[in-house]
């Protein structure tokens, strides 16, 4: 009996002591960001000396706390030394989760939707890539999304649908609606974050899965009735005099929550879609109702578009240097970006001009004034292919500029246009014109022809009239 009394004193002990530990180590760290424009030494010795060695040991002990959880009988001791750590190994540096000596937890046989980041990681192996040429063609986002989204998405949709045009929804934290809609808005900053780390080609097809769907209409919706209409932060919230837009996540795991956790969440999913899928947020505000539109574009001017130009311009400045035959220069106080272009004989330069309203306004490219070797007429069709991509690609301006150059080095390489919209790579998934004519030899990119083919009901050449 003694000896058993001593054990529990023992694990009680070392429950408190962690627990301690973990309260102090959060301590100290507020405090250290606290000085961050004061001492910036200190926040460094803090970052790579002691934070990843704390976070290293942490981690193991959170893997043996988290494996030999207790069910439901757990005691509020453990429950609450076990949401201390938790907090702690939320604040751990990328580094070290990536290079933890974990042993691996991961049971092959389960079944995927068990597997939250094992179905990220084997998606794009599980599901079939089109390269058929079809126009348009569409690829879901993973399973685990599609199920929790469509979960959420009728409860959200319902708690919001009594809401007047311009209001904005105020959760109560004490009902498990709150805990509902930050699961919605958590998923889809997840979901968007994903499609916009896909290769070009997927990517292209996803967004058009979700625009075919209408999913991202419902959703940029919702977000308009849950983001406040000032996104500056309250003191009750965060100590900061960062927007909700600019503030990184606040996981709060106490099981309080507040009103403002859905506020900044909608912040940070709706400047995370015009980070990476602005095409179908722009596509939405042109059917958006007036006051609506007029709200969306206020709201995107003055506080989200300085945060992605800031970080369109870094892109651009960390290229401010030539990229083979192309020179590119950000200029950031007129928000411009020019690039020289030069090959051989020929000499061009364009300057794309961004919007206030960027990645919501049309981003308009010219000629700088300076065209040598170069017709009118193939000048305009060059400026128009960067406009279109630009305008219709979820890509950035660097993308776009570099896809434009591509297209003029294959022009000089001898590499034929295609024949329907006069690019030589496709603006969507980069395909050469690859598919010729028998009698008038010339050629198309798969997906063109296919869009012409169903456009015109007809299985002739565009050019020839002849039976392709």
């Amino acid at each position: 009996m003694g000896e058993g009394a001593d054990v529990r004193r023992a694990s009680v002990g070392r429950s408190v002591l962690l627990h301690a530990l973990c309260r102090t180590a959060e301590a100290v760290r507020r405090a250290v960001l606290h000085q961050a424009d004061q001492n910036r030494q200190l926040v460094t010795e803090w970052d790579e000396l002691f934070c990843p060695e704390w976070h290293r040991s942490l981690l193991t002990v959170f893997a043996v706390m988290a494996v030999g959880a207790p069910a439901a009988d757990a005691s509020p001791l453990f429950c609450e030394t076990l949401a201390a750590v938790c907090g702690a190994v939320l604040h751990a540096p990328g580094v070290v989760l990536l290079h933890h000596a974990l042993p691996a937890r991961v049971d092959p046989d389960l079944d995927e939707s068990h597997l939250f980041l094992s179905n990220l990681a084997e998606a794009e192996q599980s599901r079939p890539y089109q390269e058929d040429g079809r126009d348009d063609p569409k690829l879901a986002l993973p399973t685990l999304f599609r199920l929790i989204t469509s979960q959420t998405e009728p409860l959200v949709s319902g708690l919001l649908s009594d809401l007047a045009a311009g209001q904005t929804c105020l959760v109560d934290p004490s009902h498990e609606s709150h805990c509902v809609v930050l699961t919605h808005l958590m998923a889809w900053h997840l979901a968007i974050s994903y499609a916009g780390h896909l290769d070009t080609a997927r990517k292209v097809m996803t967004a058009e899965a979700l625009r075919e769907d209408g999913l991202l209409d419902n959703l940029l919706q919702q977000l308009f009735s849950l983001m406040p209409d000032s996104p500056e932060v309250p003191e009750s919230y965060a100590d900061t005099h960062k927007s909700y837009f600019e503030l990184e996540p606040i996981f709060d795991l106490s099981g309080s929550g507040s009103a403002e956790e859905v506020h900044h969440w909608a912040c940070r999913t709706y400047a995370e879609l015009l980070r990476q899928l602005p095409v179908l947020a722009r596509s939405w505000r042109s059917s958006c109702e007036r006051a609506l539109a007029l709200r969306v574009e206020r709201l995107t001017a003055d506080h989200v578009s300085p945060l992605l130009l800031a970080e369109e311009f870094g892109r651009l400045q960390a290229a401010d240097k030539a990229i083979d035959n192309m020179t590119v220069r950000a200029r950031p106080s007129v928000r411009e970006v020019s690039a020289v272009y030069a090959m051989e004989e020929v000499s061009t330069e364009l300057v794309v001009k961004l919007p206030t309203d960027y990645p919501l306004g049309h981003v308009v490219a010219d000629a700088a004034g300076r065209r040598v070797g170069v017709a009118a007429g193939q000048w305009r069709m060059w400026m128009l292919q960067l406009t279109t991509f630009l305008t219709h690609q979820n890509g950035s301006v660097l993308d776009g500029l570099l896809l434009w150059k591509q297209n003029i080095d294959k022009r000089f390489q001898g590499v034929e246009e295609c024949n329907i919209c006069f690019y030589v790579l496709h603006g969507s998934n980069y395909q050469l014109p690859k598919l010729a004519c028998r009698n008038c030899k010339k050629r198309f990119h798969p997906a063109c022809l296919y869009k012409w083919f169903n456009t015109s009901s007809k299985s002739t050449c565009p050019m020839c009239r002849q039976l392709f």
